[in-house]
């Protein structure tokens, strides 16, 4: 399992990309991708490279048909070789090592987001 973040810049449309970022989106729920939205980027799960990179030529493709007439796409691979990976188990491991299993979704400068949720 190849996991993946990747962003899309459409540029010369606009101050505002939620409209492109929900459309590359609902593409990842089309193609029933594995993904976790962030503020900054959006982190995958893929089988291959090949499927990674076929996905990335869709969504630009999808946001050209949206008007956009440059993009820029960054995407950060991390494939183990020696161990199956999943975005559960890469944030397993920012979980505190005490045992307690109340962080369950993910840690931001050393708190839980449950709890910046609460506040």
């Amino acid at each position: 399992m190849i996991v993946a973040e990747f962003s899309l810049l459409p540029m010369g449309s606009g101050t505002s990309a939620g409209d492109c970022i929900r459309a590359v989106h609902a593409l990842l729920e089309e193609e029933e991708i594995k993904f976790i939205p962030g503020a900054m980027s959006t982190s995958l799960e893929v089988s291959s490279l090949r499927e990674l990179f076929d996905l990335m030529e869709k969504a630009n493709h999808l946001l050209a048909q949206m008007g956009v007439r440059r993009i820029i796409t960054s995407i950060k691979i991390d494939m183990r070789l020696d161990r199956e990976t999943t975005i559960e188990s890469k944030l397993s491991r920012l979980q505190p090592q005490t045992g307690d299993s109340a962080c369950t979704d993910g840690v931001i400068d050393g708190a839980c987001l449950s709890n910046l949720e609460e506040q």
